[in-house]
């Protein structure tokens, strides 16, 4: 990408901005961290203390006092024309309202709190990235945080050694019952599940795949190895849910970017996929991706078994009170009242269902999903707003390759509870940021544009 040469990109980088580059490349290390402060993550997926939670803390602070006390400063507001940050909050006071129905109250201030905080980062880095120059190096910046998880990975496929200390990839222990029954072992990376660490990298790759097809030649190199990286770590994570996410985002990069040949490009990118799939089938028998294809026997076939039947107690739930649902953070202790009716769950094995749309209908019940379900339509329809009125072929290639990597977060939310996904809000937010930039150097409305042209 190359710098825009209007005058906005020419204006002295902004303290705000280093510390967010910084967010972005700490992303990976957060649960390494946590897991050597408190050994291990509580069942609901809440992370705790984390350093990019930390930092984020840290940022919301100085943009508070330059918004409050500097003069020269822009002031900390959100952009109420849009719907996506008036849905946002709908989304947060659903959260609060299906309290009114739970329980147990106490479990919902975790969860609560926690997307308040993606809420106030989304504020954030829209309130930070105002210019090109600014959007280019984040979303650089933002890819760039690939670089440690993917090198994690390589780690563990060459040595077979885990490098969160927690785990150990040979048995995938969960509450003493061993997950993998055939001994081979799932690549999780710096992630606290393997399955977790293959979504962030999948939201990573719509971006990265723009990044690649734009780049010169010499930095082409450099994105295609770690292009390759991504590919090799979502493959080695054995989560087959999301193998077929490398073939969805990939399409859809190539197909809204403007690019030539892409009937070539898909056709390529087929091969190389078809190509390590058969590396480590045939010369890394020892990581299961051999297994989870062949689901009929062994700790694939339990997966699959085990959530289904989990996906029934989450419907089960969210029936049982159909307009707030039994309140967020309390699915894992209504679990154990739906056992009954599923005598071949292991009853020591608790677990959310791996879709984040189950659980939005069980916590939070219909009010909930349909505003969680149109927060997200509207995103999607700011993403492919941006193609299509974007100025120029790099500003067409960074929508093309925010609209892949959103695309891969719907798609991680219907195998993977990841309500919380910091990699899937920030693409969020360099969307709106993107739009904001775009609106400010054209003084129009991207949504007005569209009304105007129909």
């Amino acid at each position: 990408m190359t710098p825009s040469s209007s005058p906005a990109s020419n204006r002295p980088l902004a303290l705000e901005l280093y510390f967010l580059l910084l967010i972005f490349l700490v992303f990976p290390l957060d649960e390494l961290v946590a897991s050597y402060l408190f050994g291990r993550y509580d069942a609901s997926g809440s992370e705790g203390f984390t350093l990019a939670q930390f930092l984020t803390t840290a940022l919301f602070a100085l943009a508070m006092w330059k918004a409050l006390w500097r003069k020269d400063s822009e002031p900390l507001l959100l952009p109420f024309s849009d719907p996506v940050p008036i849905l946002m909050l709908v989304y947060i006071g659903a959260s609060l309202l299906s309290v009114l129905t739970s329980a147990t109250p106490e479990n919902a201030a975790g969860p609560i709190m926690q997307r308040i905080a993606l809420f106030a980062f989304y504020i954030l880095v829209i309130y930070v990235v105002r210019d090109r120059r600014a959007l280019q190096l984040a979303i650089l910046f933002f890819v760039a945080s690939a670089v440690l998880s993917c090198a994690a990975g390589l780690y563990e496929i060459v040595s077979g050694n885990s490098v969160l200390p927690e785990y150990r990839l040979g048995s995938m222990v969960r509450e003493g019952l061993a997950m993998e029954v055939t001994g081979a072992y799932r690549v999780q990376g710096l992630g606290r599940e393997a399955g977790r660490q293959a979504s962030q990298l999948l939201v990573l790759f719509g971006l990265l795949l723009a990044l690649f097809f734009q780049a010169s030649r010499k930095a082409r190199i450099l994105f295609g190895c770690l292009t390759a990286l991504v590919i090799m770590n979502i493959i080695a994570s054995s989560s087959r849910s999301l193998w077929l996410g490398l073939v969805i985002v990939p399409i859809v990069v190539v197909v809204t970017a403007p690019l030539a040949r892409k009937r070539l490009l898909l056709v390529s990118s087929g091969a190389v996929l078809f190509i390590a799939f058969l590396f480590f089938i045939l010369l890394v028998p020892e990581i299961a991706v051999k297994d989870r294809i062949f689901a009929n026997k062994g700790a694939g076939r339990f997966s699959f078994e085990h959530r289904l039947e989990v996906a029934k107690i989450s419907y089960e739930m969210g029936r049982r009170k159909p307009l707030l649902g039994v309140g967020v953070g309390n699915f894992l202790d209504e679990y154990p009242r739906h056992l009954r009716n599923h005598l071949q769950l292991p009853p020591k094995l608790v677990s959310y269902p791996h879709n984040a749309y189950l659980v939005t209908f069980a916590e939070t019940g219909l009010v909930g999903l349909i505003v969680y379900v149109l927060m997200q339509a509207a995103i999607l329809i700011q993403i492919i707003l941006l193609i299509r009125y974007s100025p120029g072929r790099d500003m067409k290639m960074i929508a093309a390759g925010l609209l892949g990597s959103y695309v891969g977060f719907l798609y991680t939310l219907n195998w993977q509870v990841m309500l919380g996904n910091k990699y899937g809000w920030t693409v969020m937010a360099l969307a709106m940021a993107m739009t904001r930039i775009l609106e400010a150097e054209t003084h129009s409305n991207l949504a007005a544009s569209l009304d105007g042209n129909r």
